[in-house]
């Protein structure tokens, strides 16, 4: 699982958000304090028990499934969904191709990252200054509308 901005995970029984990624580790946020967790780590995201790898990649390599990929399930399902709708009904609208707008594993990505902010999206793969700037906004909306409270 590629460290990232934003993503909630869970590690030595204690549950939060990564803040920050620097160096060898991320900084995680729980309720008042904050910790470090080193890349490489034993985590859990969603219920699935993963390690956590440096941003902008899958950990594991080959060993595992990709996020996005036909082996790998889908970590929010109904929001995955909703984001394909979206990215359906825009590409209709801007007359390309849907994989032109996001790619499924892009898609799957920030289903699983569910991000809050403009600065956690940019950390997905498949989303650069452009797509944030051209899709951020529309993204954002449709993952807080189909995100469940935590």
């Amino acid at each position: 699982m590629a460290a990232a901005v934003g993503l909630q995970l869970e590690w030595g029984g204690y549950e939060g958000t990564v803040t920050e990624v620097a160096g060898d580790s991320v900084t995680l946020e729980v309720g008042r304090s904050t910790m470090s967790v080193a890349l490489g780590s034993t985590v859990s995201v969603g219920g699935r028990r993963v390690k956590l790898g440096p941003p902008g990649r899958a950990a594991g390599g080959a060993r595992g499934p990709r996020i996005g990929s036909a082996e790998a399930p889908s970590a929010n399902p109904a929001l995955f969904d909703a984001l394909k709708s979206w990215r359906s009904t825009r590409s209709k609208a801007d007359g390309m191709p849907a994989y032109v707008v996001a790619k499924d594993a892009t898609l799957e990505a920030i289903a699983q990252l569910a991000p809050t902010t403009l600065q956690a999206l940019l950390t997905v793969d498949g989303i650069g200054p452009a797509k944030l700037d051209r899709y951020g906004d529309e993204i954002l909306a449709v993952v807080d509308e189909h995100s469940s409270p935590s």
